[in-house]
């Protein structure tokens, strides 16, 4: 199957993914707030992030068992290919089973300590508990997920995502409904991982991904010392990125309490389905990036690259005007008017968002380089410093400090940082890889913003439903319909054109403007 055909069937899986997920969100979080207190919707949140960071064991070997896959994949007679699937099998299962020991150790310290009421202390036991026993399973048996990935399969993997999103929600709705409490979420879990793996094993037999009797070689020292090399570098990326990101609720939790740290989790997850939406066109590109390079395909790495973050720049720019004027009447329609969220957070939100979506890839491009150097050590700092600045404002300032903290720091570690390796990678000038490839997506925005802005200043005295539609509908609607035309680098567009079939040229030329 050629690259662009995988590649289309993986972005198809993937958008069904996020429409899944995004479906999923919409009704677990008001199913949840009905039977459940915003305090224990605010400690199931918690343990998420909490069992974030104790996933760090992982020591970044998920990344580097998928990425390194792609350079033995084409010879699998040698043993190489095989050695590596078993070294990483084997890996994983030791990661797994520390990872249960760690969980015990964490579901006992002194929940006061963690900023958690006492009375909550035996249900956050068996949150943790439950959820990194998850984890464990997940670790041994996720070998198939990166070998779907290192063959470009994304979209089988997204498939079997989706489909777990629908057994989560169906079991944690049962038991929710039977009297289970926050404890249901581990039930919905359960139901989808077991639903992930069974979905992605069927498919590496059937797809036959795994080497030939005589192919498998063996596990050892060498192949772990390949994956370790780069797994050390990814899971040091992977502490800093959570310091950054999945500390946020941690922080609330801590400092401001349980419920402030629920509405946090309800009013940021626009910043997060944005992000996967987003984040979705180059993640979904990295195997066939990885392969450019491991071939030596400089030119057609540079064109694809750039046309990869003169989308995502668009699109972020885009999801900053939308979520600047919509977010606060999705969260009060979304929660029945249980949460309200001040406009004025938005703005920081939007800048946050921007910060993020335009750095991803350039990060995403040195991890495939595999050249970390001195990013290995960025998100360290940048965490570090997000830390710092938000205990010291937080008190006062509340959520927007945390974010404006959130927002400095980016700007000053791997914001900047990330784009001069690209401009370093490609031998370009800093006009071209700030501003030129910026350009499309801030002449998209200055379009967009005015209007959206006029109609969400109009609206504001109408019920929730009523604005967020009139708003999402300027936002997304008029603005994905500029995006076509003017949010896209001319090669791209003409690619577009030159693979739609033959019928369907007029429209699609007519949406992508003059080619």
């Amino acid at each position: 199957m050629a690259r662009l055909k995988r590649f289309t069937y993986s972005l198809v899986g993937g958008y069904a993914l996020v429409a899944t997920n995004l479906a999923f969100t919409l009704a677990s979080v008001p199913l949840a707030l009905h039977y459940l207190s915003k305090a224990e919707f605010g400690l199931w949140a918690f343990s998420l992030q909490v069992a974030g960071f104790i996933g760090l064991v992982d020591l970044g070997m998920a990344g580097s068992i998928s990425r390194i896959l792609v350079e033995y994949k084409d010879d699998r007679a040698s043993g190489g290919y095989g050695s590596l699937i078993k070294t990483g099998l084997l890996v994983n299962c030791v990661q797994g089973a520390f990872l249960a020991l760690v969980s015990f150790a964490v579901a006992f310290v002194p929940v006061r300590f963690l900023g958690i009421e006492p009375e909550f202390a035996q249900q956050f036991r068996w949150l943790m508990v439950g959820q990194c026993l998850l984890l464990a399973v997940n670790f041994a048996v996720r070998i198939m997920s990166h070998l779907l990935v290192a063959h470009q399969r994304y979209d089988i993997a997204n498939g079997a995502s989706a489909l777990s999103f629908v057994a989560n929600f169906g079991v944690m709705w049962l038991s929710l409904a039977a009297g289970g409490g926050v404890l249901s979420m581990l039930w919905g879990l359960a139901a989808g991982a077991g639903v992930t793996t069974l979905i992605t094993a069927a498919a590496c037999v059937r797809l036959r991904l795994f080497p030939e009797a005589g192919q498998w070689g063996m596990a050892t020292w060498e192949r772990f010392r390949e994956l370790f090399a780069l797994g050390r570098d990814v899971f040091l990326i992977s502490v800093g990125a959570q310091l950054v990101y999945a500390s946020q609720a941690i922080l609330v939790t801590r400092i401001l309490g349980l419920e402030t740290g629920a509405i946090w989790t309800i009013c940021s997850r626009t910043v997060t389905l944005a992000t996967q939406v987003i984040y979705r066109f180059f993640d979904l590109s990295c195997p066939v990036l990885a392969e450019m390079l491991v071939r030596g395909e400089r030119d057609r790495l540079f064109g694809r690259f750039r046309s990869i973050v003169v989308l995502s720049t668009s699109m972020g720019l885009l999801a900053a005007v939308s979520l600047l004027t919509c977010n606060s009447a999705f969260v009060a329609w979304w929660t029945a008017g249980r949460v309200q969220w001040p406009t004025g957070n938005n703005a920081l939100l939007s800048l946050w968002l921007v910060i993020c979506v335009v750095s991803h890839p350039h990060v995403g491009l040195v991890g495939q380089t595999k050249q970390f150097r001195f990013l290995r050590w960025i998100f360290f700092l940048e965490g570090i410093l997000f830390v710092g600045l938000a205990v010291l404002t937080m008190p006062s300032g509340g959520l927007m400090a945390m974010v404006a903290s959130s927002v400095a720091a980016g700007l000053m570690c791997s914001f900047p940082y990330s784009l001069w390796r690209t401009q370093q990678q490609f031998g370009l000038k800093w006009k071209e890889v700030l501003w030129e490839w910026s350009r499309p997506g801030l002449r998209l925005a200055a379009w967009v913003a005015p209007l959206a802005m006029v109609v969400w200043w109009l609206s504001r005295p109408w019920p929730a439903g009523a604005q967020l539609l009139v708003c999402g509908l300027t936002a997304v609607g008029v603005g994905g319909a500029l995006l076509l035309r003017v949010g896209l680098e001319p090669q791209l567009r003409r690619e577009l054109h030159e693979r739609v079939p033959v019928t369907l040229r007029p429209m699609v030329g007519w949406l992508l403007g003059r080619i």
